[in-house]
């Protein structure tokens, strides 16, 4: 005789499959082709150079086109050593190249934005788009009552976009949130229905959108804080959901500030990245050889069905 599995056991046996499932596929997607991403920035870069004028990447046209300096401030934006390291539940993000480090310092309303122009997406009825970064909060000193500290990824279509990183509403202690905008207004100075996760300093985090354009009326964003590369959310567990409409995505760009008050901010940010799936703007880092074979062997285990002395 044999002992059926209990519904536990199944339950957990068909997570294990499923998430096993998403490691093969999303490590097997990264390792061999990138050409499900549709766009894909690792700012694979020279370590010292400024991000200004550099055009790596792909999914930025034919003859592809070059960061440039948004707000024409001036700003350095350096390329640091080393991607960042993002890992949930024990499972790591795939990353490579370097990062951005982007700074913002003066008395008032200090920012620093810059932006890329991509293959135009035009998104038909009830299509679905991800997209994806990584962003962790380096430094935030002599805050004052009135400081404002943001950071975030935008997706634009003419003079709309939609923004994803921190709300810039939260003094020197922002959340994260994701807002849209019809005009010109600084990135972050809206008023959004913020998430309550705080941003900790020195920490990295997954910022992830999945983006529902509807048929009629607004389309739906729906963010996702630090989920587990590889294994697709339901959208039940978006920490936000914002109903804007977005006609199309034809460029990119990334803002960071501080709104008022003497002080300095620094962040650092990665792996943008634009996609048709999560497993395109989530991919598992791919593993040793062996360790895809033990995670099968683990699912296996679990469904092997124990004889019973008699």
């Amino acid at each position: 005789m044999t002992d059926c599995p209990t519904p536990r056991k199944r339950r957990s046996l068909a997570r294990l499959v499923r998430f096993t499932a998403a490691c093969i596929a999303s490590c097997a997607s990264f390792a061999h082709s990138d050409a499900a991403i549709l766009v894909y920035e690792p700012f694979d870069y020279v370590p010292g150079n400024q991000l200004n004028g550099q055009s790596g990447g792909y999914g930025f046209g034919s003859v592809p086109s070059d960061w440039v300096d948004v707000d024409q401030a001036g700003d350095p934006e350096p390329i640091a050593s080393g991607s960042l390291n993002y890992a949930q539940n024990g499972v790591s993000l795939a990353i490579k190249g370097q990062r951005v480090r982007s700074y913002a310092e003066g008395i008032d309303a200090e920012s620093s934005s810059f932006g890329r122009d991509i293959f135009g997406i035009l998104p038909a009825d009830q299509s679905v788009y991800w997209s994806s970064f990584v962003v962790r909060r380096e430094m935030d000193t002599n805050p004052s009552s009135g400081y404002v500290s943001y950071c975030g990824l935008r997706l634009i279509s003419g003079s709309r976009t939609i923004s994803f990183g921190t709300d810039g509403m939260g003094s020197a202690n922002p959340n994260f949130g994701v807002f849209g905008s019809t005009g010109t207004t600084q990135f972050g100075m809206l008023a959004p229905s913020a998430s309550q996760v705080a941003v900790s300093i020195g920490t990295p985090h997954l910022l992830v959108l999945k983006m529902t354009f509807n048929a009629a009326g607004a389309d739906n964003f729906r963010f996702f804080i630090d989920p587990t590369p590889g294994l697709t959310p339901m959208d039940s567990e978006a920490n936000m959901l914002l109903s804007f409409e977005l006609p199309s995505i034809t460029a990119i760009s990334y803002g960071t500030g501080e709104g008022s008050g003497p002080g300095v901010h620094e962040w650092s940010l990665d792996e943008f990245r634009l996609g048709e799936t999560y497993l395109d703007v989530a991919p598992v880092a791919t593993p040793e050889p062996g360790a895809i074979g033990l995670l099968t062997l683990g699912a296996a285990a679990l469904g092997v069905p124990r004889m019973r002395r008699g």
